[in-house]
């Protein structure tokens, strides 16, 4: 049974749980499988902000390959700026990351999308956590 709370997603994910980043058990963990482009959508009304957490062994690129959009009706994206509040290292290479969004371009915002391009990045590079998102009603 599937439970990630996602509103839409590509075929293309796998859960690793806690694999590969042993310091920071997250049982919620994906990595992005399938060829091209994956993706990840959430749906919530009025949405302000996100913070990811997920999970690399080279956070300089992170905001590069991780693309992040909104949208009032899943057609349009509207790129979301990023950035990446807290990285912490542990012992065997891997860093817990906080990427940290806001949405102030779209007010009627009610998806956000969160895409890695497999053929361009080393999706294996990349687990993806828990997401919060802020969308009071």
């Amino acid at each position: 049974v599937v439970r990630r709370n996602t509103h839409a997603e590509s075929s293309g994910w796998t859960e690793v749980g806690g694999a590969g980043a042993d310091a920071f058990p997250d049982p919620s963990r994906l990595v992005a499988t399938g060829p091209a482009e994956q993706y990840l959508v959430w749906k919530r009304p009025n949405l302000q902000w996100f913070t990811l957490t997920l999970y690399t062994r080279d956070v300089s690129l992170v905001t590069r390959d991780v693309q992040v959009a909104v949208s009032a009706e899943q057609g349009d994206w509207q790129p979301l700026a990023t950035e990446v509040i807290d990285a912490v290292l542990s012992a065997d290479g891997w860093y817990q990351v906080k990427l940290r969004g806001e949405n102030s371009s779209l007010p009627s915002a009610a998806y956000l999308r969160v895409l890695i391009d497999t053929d361009t990045t080393l999706a294996a590079n990349y687990q993806f956590g828990y997401i919060e998102i802020a969308a009071p009603k």
